[in-house]
C-alpha cells in the first residue's frame, strides 16, 4: 500500500513540476491530429464529390436528352404575297436536360428527285441558350422564307416539284457534349401538311 502511496504522489510530483511541458506535448499531439483528420476527411468529401460527379456524368450519358421536331406550319397569311417563314415545335423527348444553342433552316423547291448534296443553311445562334428540361415543348420560326404564290404554283405539280423545308437544332447535355438534330419536309398541298422526307442526311439525331 505504501508502494502505491508513492507512486502517486511521484506522478502529482511529476506533474506538478513538468505541467507546461506535459501541456505541451498534449497540445502538439492534439493538433497533429487534428491536421491528420482535417485532411482524411477533405479527401474522403473530395472523392465523394468525385464519385457523385462520376455518376451524374455517367447517368447522363446513358439517359441523354433527344430532342425531336414535329408539326410544321407556315407562319403567315397564305394569301398574301410577303414572304412568310415555317413555324415548327420540337420536344426534349430524353431522359435529362438539354441546352437548346442555335437553329438553322433552309426553305426551297426541289424540281429533282435527289434533294441536293450540300444546302446553305440560314443559322440563329441563340444566346444566352435555352434552358430545355426533359418533356419539354418549344416552338420556333426559320429564319429562312418562302412566298405563298410558289407554294400554291408547285403545289399544282405535285409530281414533280415539292418544296421542301430542311433544318436543324444544336444543342448541348449536361455533360457540355455538343448534339444535333436534323429535319426534312416536303409539303403536301392537297393535304394540307407537312411530310417526313426519309433521307438520312437531313434526317437525324445524334
Amino acid at each position: 500500500m505504501d508502494e502505491v502511496r508513492t507512486f502517486l504522489v511521484s506522478i502529482v510530483d511529476f506533474l506538478e513540476k513538468y505541467n507546461g511541458a506535459v501541456t505541451a506535448v498534449a497540445t502538439a499531439f492534439i493538433a497533429a491530429f487534428t491536421i491528420i483528420l482535417a485532411r482524411v476527411t477533405g479527401r474522403q468529401d473530395r472523392l465523394t464529390r468525385e464519385s457523385i460527379d462520376l455518376a451524374r456524368q455517367e447517368f447522363i450519358s446513358t439517359h441523354r436528352p433527344r430532342i425531336t421536331v414535329y408539326s410544321l406550319a407556315f407562319a403567315g397569311s397564305m394569301a398574301d404575297d410577303k414572304p412568310v417563314p415555317i413555324s415548327f415545335r420540337y420536344v426534349n423527348s430524353g431522359d435529362s436536360d438539354a441546352k437548346v444553342t442555335g437553329i438553322g433552316s433552309h426553305i426551297f423547291r426541289l424540281t429533282q428527285t435527289m434533294l441536293p448534296g450540300e444546302i446553305q443553311f440560314k443559322h440563329e445562334e441563340i444566346t444566352p441558350p435555352i434552358d430545355f428540361p426533359s418533356g419539354m415543348h418549344g416552338v420556333k420560326l426559320t429564319l429562312a422564307t418562302i412566298r405563298p404564290a410558289t407554294v400554291i404554283a408547285t403545289g399544282g405539280r405535285p409530281d414533280t416539284e415539292k418544296i421542301v423545308c430542311v433544318g436543324y437544332v444544336l444543342y448541348r447535355d449536361g455533360n457540355g457534349t455538343r448534339r444535333q438534330t436534323g429535319f426534312c419536309r416536303y409539303f403536301d398541298l392537297a393535304a394540307g401538311r407537312w411530310i417526313k422526307v426519309e433521307d438520312d442526311e437531313y434526317e437525324y439525331s445524334y
